[in-house]
């Protein structure tokens, strides 16, 4: 295991920088823990993810191995519609997406995430049997899919390789 440590340095003319940060807006504090927060999740692999299935077991199989990796869950959508929603509100790094809910399917979400936002980053999660659906996905834009059940080192594997 690497242990990285970091050290943030500020180049700053006010001489009072401390006091004068103390005394900023708590806004520009939280901006600036955001910007922290971000730079470290960039940097130790870690991303922001929002996962989409109809099935509650299924979000917490997939929540768990992701936490388990050190990434973060941003929200938990049960059907297309809410997933397009929460995408359009979190901005996450990546999205799991289930292709057979109610309601909106996965693969309409997909486009219709894909159509706003091209550089979405959206592995599909799928049954055996779906081959049509998941190429259909493929070409509508998903940069993977995993199959379920799921099996964590395929799961991991396939979220590295979107995000790199």
């Amino acid at each position: 295991m690497i242990l990285r440590v970091y050290t943030i340095a500020f180049v700053v003319k006010d001489s009072d920088f401390h006091t004068s940060y103390m005394q900023s807006p708590s806004h520009l504090k939280f901006d600036f823990y955001q910007a922290s927060l971000s730079f470290f999740q960039e940097e130790l692999g870690m991303a922001r993810i929002l996962i989409v299935d109809d099935a509650k077991f299924m979000r917490m199989t997939l929540s768990n191995i992701l936490i388990k990796a050190n990434h973060t869950i941003v929200g938990e959508a049960e059907n297309g519609i809410e997933a397009v929603d929460l995408f359009v509100k979190e901005k996450p790094d990546l999205v799991t997406m289930d292709i057979t809910m109610p309601e909106k399917n996965g693969l309409e979400a997909l486009k219709e995430i894909k159509q706003e936002y091209p550089d979405a980053k959206i592995i599909m999660c799928s049954a055996m049997g779906q081959q049509k659906m998941v190429v259909d996905a493929i070409e509508a834009g998903a940069k993977d899919f995993i199959v379920k059940p799921f099996d964590e080192s395929r799961v991991i594997e396939a979220v590295k390789r979107v995000l790199n």
